[in-house]
């Protein structure tokens, strides 16, 4: 008998394990719309984005007044409470059209924002998160199709997914880059400032944003400048040898700058020690980056580079 409950127990726990990969197991609320969900937010930015395989229509939800502030909130806190079943089942040849894509940016009470949201991405039963995570759910995007004279919204013929930033959770889910939703960089050795030089110092965190402190030297022959506002900087990052470019989170206001900005001139041989926040990507995952400051030299505009790693 104790032969046959253990088998029972053991059968239980393998159709439980099956069942939560192929989203059959219990439902959880989702951690990525709970963080916001927490936030005292007075008032929400909504972006709906459709992507129907040749054409992306994009509304931005506007409220008019106090009573469709209030109105759209009570849209928005109603999809935070969205539950689905954590899987582990996702890959990217299961997109099938129409792909959603809502970022959910909160103003706060006090009228700050402090630029932190989500852009969660839905397609064929699976709602992909900004962390990666991937659910099995259904909510309900009907009050986001629709929209009225107060928003916003437009129609774009574009080719595939991997051209938008809106879809940016597509492209790493499962602890890894999905190289099929990234663009391969288009940078070559022409792109790069002849004689700057850029050493990577330190990578680390401050405030809760992540920054890379790096030396830069003009080895040249010709004056070269930056402007040191995180708008300027891009990165990319090296997956099984190639270099691909990466989106800035939407999840955050495309504004938003951890620096005030400053422009930075560097005469032949001297150098300057320059701490750039990637405030504008979000939490970046670990692995292989480059990034790429914008600057002119002679006339022409280029980029400086260097290298880091996140354990």
């Amino acid at each position: 008998m104790f032969r046959k409950i253990v088998a029972a127990v053991l059968v239980m726990s393998v159709l439980f394990s099956v069942c939560s990969c192929a989203g059959f197991g219990p439902k959880t609320q989702i951690p990525d719309l709970m963080e916001i969900a927490d936030q005292d937010a007075g008032f929400y930015y909504v972006y709906f984005d459709i992507y129907d395989g040749e054409k992306l229509t994009l509304i931005y939800h506007r409220a008019g007044d106090r009573g469709e502030t209030k109105k759209l909130n009570k849209t928005v806190n109603s999809f935070l409470e969205c539950k689905g079943r954590k899987v582990t089942d996702w890959t990217t040849d299961k997109i099938k059209y129409p792909v959603y894509s809502l970022t959910i940016r909160p103003r706060m009470v006090d009228g700050g924002y402090d630029g932190k949201g989500t852009t969660v991405v839905y397609t064929n039963g699976y709602l992909i998160t900004s962390s990666g995570d991937v659910y099995k759910c259904n909510p309900d995007f009907k009050p986001f199709i629709e929209f009225d004279d107060n928003d916003y919204n437009r129609e774009v013929e574009m080719e595939d997914l991997t051209h938008s930033k809106d879809f940016r959770p597509l492209s790493y889910t499962d602890s890894k880059w999905n190289t099929d939703m990234l663009l391969e960089s288009s940078l070559e050795d022409g792109s790069f400032a002849p004689g700057v030089e850029v050493e990577t110092e330190k990578v680390g965190e401050k405030d809760g944003y992540q920054f890379v402190q790096v030396l830069i030297k003009n080895n040249g022959s010709i004056k070269w400048g930056y402007d040191d506002r995180s708008i300027f900087i891009r990165l990319e990052v090296k997956v099984d040898g190639t270099w691909y470019n990466l989106y800035h989170d939407p999840s955050i206001d495309d504004q938003y700058t951890t620096l005030p900005g400053t422009n930075s001139f560097l005469n032949p041989g001297e150098e300057m020690r320059e701490r750039f926040y990637t405030g504008l990507y979000g939490t970046l995952p670990p692995g292989d980056y480059r990034l790429l400051i914008y600057g002119q030299g002679g006339g022409e505009y280029n980029y400086a580079h260097a290298e880091f790693s996140i354990e």
